[in-house]
């Protein structure tokens, strides 16, 4: 198995033995991986990978990061560039031995991966998330073995060592004179961090894997290993006036012990010092030299950077010498090899600060045609050319160099890249539909829609043209685009539409503006929904708009400046050297949805009179009398609408007005359902009676295998996938799948569990939330809660109420009610209980805030039309809280005085209207806060109806204060 060879056709030919055999991957291990497919790319994100594809792609970088010499944080760098895009669960999903390798081989060549008994799955995600390479911490940093090539053993030897290194070379006769300033500043040396020491020995480590990867060698290492006579031969045909003296190191570690004769030089790669014959000598003369200035080879630049300690750069300070500065410039130029004609392109690197600004802001170039230089009594006489001006080519932004092999025979760039498996069945399907002759759009698939797309951006403003300036557009970055295509309208009419998108992917400018725009919260939706069946029965409808191509409308422009590449299928139609300047938001750029939010928000303030809600700002109300009432609820481009037909007709003037793109108007009528914000909203034909379900999620759950060598990741997909419907309208599954997201490393019993609720689900997939209806004049907002003490694995409280508007009617001992669910919850207190009152105090705080912001935005719902304020109720079945709060009780508990104090003062206030202590057999909340509850949830949720027994509440009048 482990030696059989792949078939050709069109994978890699070679074994697996000769693919895996330098790892340390045993050979019963190969059988995971599928050469045929070694040299394909890994589509990400995709957490539906393919275990044999996600473990092929991983044993690849694995061997490439084996077989190369690459450390530290250029691995580091490579590392995110692989892996660019994937998520834990495509890292659960290859073969864990392979992940545990892959955290392995990145640790052993010095790249911190978090801590050691962490899962590789999660440390490899944790470590492609950060976007600088992590520094060890002390004591695992030196415990840890690395490679004998990488800067971190390098540092590591350097630590046990000590710092005080002794070189045997002999010092010039220059040292010898400059003994005195050496005892002078030991002390300086002697300060220099272990940081510091770190990125020169990564300088050195990244000049000598270098040489072994037979690159082109430094001039600064040629000027090291060099023997004496090629070294004195080299001085005397560059440097006639000077007579430098031999020098005799020939190994890195003699190199490093070296001891500087300045004290800005750092101790880790010592620069030798230079001794020139007279004063004519450029790399002695006072400055400004004068000379022309010649272009520098960024090699060279670099290795200038590595060896100028940025810490003491020339600040213009008082008490900064520029004098000693440039001592140290000239002799780091010098074994460089950087000439005097080169010194302008690394001088400002020195500087820093207000001597920075100085230079680069006042400091003129000083210019001589270039004939003066040699014969500075010639005459200038002009050179006419008449070759024409090629248009300038954009240069691409630098790319870390990529693993593997170059692109051959077997691994070309492919003609197609198709982001998502999507694009290419909708490319496929919209040639086979123009073969059908049911798309009969001329030209090729999709060039239309292209340039449809391309002119409708230009036209409205939201980018332009422009040619690539060095000078406009040098220092600043440069995205990529592309454009994805899409068959609309497969069920009724197909059609191809395109859209342009910006790849901001790592935008660094996004980090000091905001980039998150709020969307519209599950309790919102569900709050319209309860209001809906009285308010239809009034003469008002629900609708629904969808706003196409959103972003692009925005009213306001982008604060920065925004530069695109061409996308590739429009960079043959346009001249080279052509860019995108992006000036309103336009999909992928980090900021453009709150451009939008901002934008739309604004238009439903001003033009309809909105004001937003006590805690959502998605949830608009108008201001108005009832004849023109309205509730919105935003979702992005999605728009629910509950409202009068005079607000429905005044809504549609502002839009038409605005001349904001849109779809026409959904209605919700028997005949028709709404789909908002991954829900799908029905009515009955005979009575105003509304069901909110889920859409989509429910088919795609599935029982997880407890066998399977990726159950972790099964168990995390699909409990995802049951919260996420229980959140929308299943809250009878909110328990279990709260517990099921405490397992960190899940257990054949938390698969059990999971898989008995997941089955639950997948058996009542219809299963939702129904809304009757409330008569608003005599309607209360209860909110029932319960706290368990203890009763997670980690002995921690579970927290749980739910939230239900209704109408009442009281008997002697009992009470019941009628009405819909607004909001529930189940979550693991974060606070430490230590009492059975503590849990339940914090029970009822969770639902109390949530309660009194939603009764809050339900009295500016009765302001608006004229009906009396929505009392709040709070049940609760814990007779000691009940106590604390209406009979002015107390506990030893100081800690809980505070929460106790703020519910009696609300109470006293009358934002509670009453607190009722009922039985806790009846009590809803009990779903919430134990595996095997009562059933009271379950009948409320079965008939909108739930009779309760009372043990004891207080009898006030609901009107005001008295």
């Amino acid at each position: 198995m482990a030696t059989e060879t792949a078939s050709s056709n069109g994978g890699c030919t070679l074994t697996r033995e000769e693919l895996l055999g330098t790892t340390n991957l045993k050979a019963r291990e190969w059988r995971h991986i599928d050469p045929e497919i070694w040299d394909d790319d890994i589509e990400a994100p995709n957490d539906e990978i393919d275990e044999t594809a996600a473990t092929t792609y991983i044993a690849r970088a694995i061997a490439d990061y084996t077989d190369r010499p690459t450390a530290d944080a250029e691995l580091f760098g490579e590392f995110l560039q692989d892996f660019q895009g994937w998520t834990e669960a495509m890292f659960m999903r290859a073969n864990a031995t392979y992940t545990k390798e892959l955290k392995r081989i990145l640790r052993f060549k010095g790249v911190f991966t978090g801590r050691v008994n962490m899962p590789p799955s999660e440390a490899v995600a944790k470590l492609l998330r950060k976007e600088e390479c992590p520094r060890w911490p002390d004591d695992q940093f030196q415990s840890t073995a690395f490679d004998e090539r990488s800067a971190a053993h390098m540092l590591q030897q350097y630590r046990l060592k000590g710092r005080h290194n002794t070189g045997t070379a002999q010092p010039t006769s220059r040292a010898q004179s400059q003994t005195s300033a050496r005892t002078r500043d030991q002390d300086a040396e002697e300060q220099q961090t272990d940081a510091q020491v770190e990125n020169r020995t990564s300088a050195q480590v990244n000049q000598q894997l270098a040489r072994e990867g037979r690159q082109r060698t430094s001039p600064l290492v040629e000027t090291i290993e060099q023997t004496p006579q090629t070294n004195e031969r080299r001085q005397a045909d560059q440097r006639q006036p000077s007579q430098q003296p031999r020098l005799t190191y020939n190994n890195f570690d003699r190199f490093r012990e070296y001891t500087p004769a300045y004290p800005q030089r750092p101790k880790g790669i010592s620069i030798p010092p230079i001794i020139p014959s007279d004063d004519t000598d450029p790399y002695k003369a006072i400055p400004p030299i004068e000379c022309g200035n010649e272009k520098l080879d960024p090699q060279k630049i670099n290795v200038f950077s590595k060896m100028w300690d940025r810490e003491k750069k020339y600040t213009g300070k008082p008490y900064d010498l520029l004098d000693d500065k440039l001592k140290i410039f000239y002799s780091i130029c010098y074994h460089a090899d950087i000439q005097p004609e080169q010194f302008h392109a690394v001088f400002p690197r020195i500087l820093e600060g207000r001597a920075q600004d100085y230079y680069l802001h006042f400091v003129k170039p000083y210019y001589r045609p270039d004939h003066l230089w040699s014969d500075p009594d010639a005459p200038y006489t002009p050179k006419e050319t008449h070759e024409p001006q090629e248009p300038m080519a954009v240069p691409m932004a630098a790319q870390p160099r990529k693993r593997g092999r170059p692109p051959g025979s077997k691994n070309k760039r492919k003609a197609h890249a198709y982001i998502t498996r999507k694009e290419q069945d909708d490319h496929e399907l919209a040639i086979k539909l123009r073969n059908d002759g049911v798309i009969t759009t001329s030209g090729a698939p999709f060039e239309a829609s292209d340039d449809q797309e391309i002119s409708d951006l230009v036209g409205r403003g939201v980018f332009k043209f422009e040619q690539y300036n060095e000078k406009l557009h040098g220092r600043i970055r440069i995205f990529k685009s592309r454009l994805v295509r899409e068959v609309k309208g497969k069920t009724t009419k197909p059609y191809e539409k395109s859209r342009l998108v910006i790849q901001g992917y790592q935008d660094h400018g996004k980090e000091a503006i905001l980039t998150q725009s709020p969307t519209i919260q599950r309790c919102s939706q569900r709050l319209i929904m309860s209001l809906a069946p009285a308010l239809m029965q009034s003469g008002m409808s629900v609708k629904l708009r969808d706003i196409t191509q959103a972003y692009p409308q925005a009213q306001t422009a982008l604060k920065r400046i925004i530069l695109a590449h061409l996308p590739a299928e429009l960079e043959h139609r346009y001249p080279r050297g052509t860019l995108l300047h992006v000036i309103k938001p336009l999909y992928g750029i980090a900021e453009a949805g709150v451009h939008w939010w901002t934008t739309y928000h604004g238009h439903h303030c001003k033009e309809l009179d909105m004001a937003t809600s006590t805690y959502d700002p998605c949830l608009l109300i108008t201001n108005g009398n009832a004849d023109v009432f309205g509730i919105v609820g935003m979702q992005t481009d999605d728009t629910i609408m509950l409202g009068t037909p005079a607000f429905s007709s005044l809504k549609e003037k502002k839009i038409q007005k605005a001349e904001f793109r849109s779809k026409p108007k959904s209605i919700l009528i028997p005949e028709t359902q709404l789909d908002f914000n991954r829900c799908t909203l029905t009515i009955d034909a005979n009575k105003p009676i509304l069901d909110l379900r889920q859409k989509g999620q429910g088919g795609k759950i599935n029982l997880v295998d407890a066998k399977a060598h990726n159950s972790a990741q099964q168990y995390t997909e699909q409990r995802a996938r049951g919260a996420y419907i229980a959140s929308t309208c299943q809250p009878e599954a909110s328990f279990d799948l709260s517990v099921a997201a405490q397992a960190q490393q899940p257990s054949d019993e938390d698969m059990k569990a999971l898989n008995k609720r997941l089955k639950w689900q997948i058996e009542n997939i219809d299963r939702g939330l129904r809304y009757i209806t409330v008569n608003l004049r005599e309607a209360k907002l209860m909110v029932f809660v319960d706290g368990s003490f203890a009763s997670n694995k980690d002995l921690s409280s579970q927290l749980g109420f739910v939230l239900v508007l209704v109408n009442e009617s009281m008997d002697a001992d009992t009470f019941t009610i009628q009405g819909n669910v607004i909001h529930y919850s189940s979550t693991k207190c974060k606070r430490v209980t230590r009492s059975v009152l503590a849990s339940e105090i914090y029970g009822m705080v969770n639902g109390f805030d949530i309660g009194i912001a939603i009764a809050t935005t339900l009295r500016m719902v009765t302001d608006r039309l004229g009906i009396p304020e929505i009392p709040l109720v709070v049940c609760t079945d814990s007779y000691s809280l009940y106590e604390c709060l209406v009979k002015l009780g107390t506990t030893k508990e100081k800690r809980l005085m505070i929460d106790i104090m703020a519910l009696r003062q609300s109470y006293e206030r009358r934002e509670i209207t009453e607190i009722r202590w009922i039985n806790g057999d009846d009590n809803p909340a009990d779903a919430f806060t134990k595996a095997s509850p009562n059933r009271a949830l379950e009948r409320f949720i079965d008939s909108n109806k739930l009779t309760i027994r009372v043990d004891g509440w207080v009898q006030r009048p609901t009107g005001g204060d008295v």
